[in-house]
């Protein structure tokens, strides 16, 4: 599902409702997908931090995504 996201060209970003435990678990998969479906050229802004930074620099390094390090969307509200 996420790598269906990513494909999506009418998505500009990607925004981190909260933390992303488990992204790691991600990056076989996505590994798999990228192999197969070969290299996508740009995909939506990835915003977040903390456990979604490993799928920020996968996407990176992988595929040349830009992201953008910013408070998940669940910590909006405490900001001020």
């Amino acid at each position: 599902e996420v790598f269906k996201l990513f494909c999506q060209r009418d998505i500009d970003y990607l925004w981190a409702a909260r933390g992303g435990f488990g992204c790691l678990k991600l990056l076989p998969y996505l590994d798999k997908l990228f192999e197969t479906k070969g290299p996508l050229p740009s995909g939506p802004v990835i915003v977040g931090y903390s456990d979604i930074t490993v799928l920020q620099l996968y996407l990176y390094f992988k595929a040349g995504w830009i992201s953008i390090s910013a408070p998940n969307l669940v910590e909006l509200p405490r900001l001020s």
